[in-house]
């Protein structure tokens, strides 16, 4: 939007009378040629020294501002990123601190099992051999007692066949006896 297109929006398109004295055209129609007049000339042409100085400060302090930005938001990235690697040695100290109690727990659990496993080995193994002991002495309790009962059975036995044989001589005797006396 030109500046004449601004004013004319500003005051409206009727002509307007500002107490200067014109040749018979419109305020409208000296805006245009103005613009015309002042169209291909450069702006920096009406600075001064001071305005110009100013605008490069104005233009470097834009530059300033944007590497400015730029640099803040690659500060942003790198503290995102030292944070997140914080949070993750944090998180890995925090697991590995656990992780370590968990295997300390299971292998006191292990070692416990091992021990009640190993007592309970040396109580039946214990046990094993007493009973064998025991079974072994009533065995060989048994063993004795039997041969006894064998050896005297045997004694019996020959007792009973030296008393059949005394009888039987007695009765031999006797029916001799018995035979003689007749």
């Amino acid at each position: 939007m030109s500046f004449i297109d601004a004013v004319v929006f500003v005051y409206g398109k009727e002509n307007l009378d500002i107490g200067c004295q014109t040749e018979h055209a419109t305020l409208q129609e000296k805006l245009q040629f103005l613009d015309k007049k002042y169209e291909n000339m450069s702006p920096d042409r009406f600075l001064t020294e001071e305005d110009k100085h100013l605008q490069s400060l104005y233009r470097n302090n834009k530059d300033v501002e944007e590497l400015i930005k730029l640099e803040v938001d690659r500060f942003k990235e790198l503290e995102l990123e030292r944070y997140k690697l914080l949070e993750r040695d944090r998180l890995n100290k925090e697991f590995n601190k656990k992780l370590s109690a968990y295997e300390a727990e299971y292998r006191q659990r292990i070692d416990s099992l091992t021990r009640r496993e190993l007592e309970s080995t040396r109580s039946m193994d214990k046990l094993k051999a007493d009973t064998e002991s025991s079974l072994f002495k009533e065995r060989q309790m048994l063993l004795g007692e039997l041969e006894s009962l064998r050896s005297r059975s045997k004694q019996a036995d020959r007792e009973n066949d030296l008393a059949k044989e005394q009888l039987a001589l007695q009765q031999q005797k006797l029916s001799i006896l018995t035979a003689r006396l007749e």
